[in-house]
């Protein structure tokens, strides 16, 4: 079946084995309470949905800036001119020219790019620091 779906759709689509994918999705919803309804949230058929574009005017700008340009959707990554797929790239990630941004947005006609007119704080080159709480000493009998 892979070499037959190869040959039909050869640079459309990818093949996945599913059975692979369900059983790491299964032992990972059971341990995180929460993580079935995002996947169902990210992957279902309602709600918001994956999308590729390319926005010229977004050449020359960094990952961090253009992820307030978008009011109606959500950029979590870039599809280089070459076809590479960076999730969550770097904050200072150049967008080139070719450049698709992938965006989480409800539909691929609900969202545009904005005039820009806000601030990003520049001094930010990843997320906040992490606080882990000091683990308490177990006494178990």
């Amino acid at each position: 079946n892979c070499e037959l779906f190869t040959l039909v759709a050869p640079d459309f689509a990818e093949v996945i084995v599913a059975h692979d994918l369900i059983g790491r999705f299964m032992l990972e919803c059971a341990r995180c309470p929460g993580l079935a309804s995002v996947l169902e949230a990210m992957m279902g058929f309602e709600g918001s949905e994956f999308y590729f574009e390319e926005w010229p005017e977004l050449k020359g700008k960094s990952f961090l800036d253009i992820t307030c340009r978008f009011d109606d959707a959500i950029p979590i990554g870039i599809k280089s001119k070459s076809g590479e797929v960076f999730i969550n790239p770097e904050n200072d990630h150049i967008i080139q020219e070719g450049d698709s941004i992938l965006v989480l947005a409800e539909d691929n006609d609900s969202y545009e790019v904005n005039d820009g007119s806000y601030e990003t704080n520049k001094k930010m080159t990843s997320g906040p620091p992490a606080t882990v709480a000091a683990k308490q000493v177990e006494k178990i009998m």
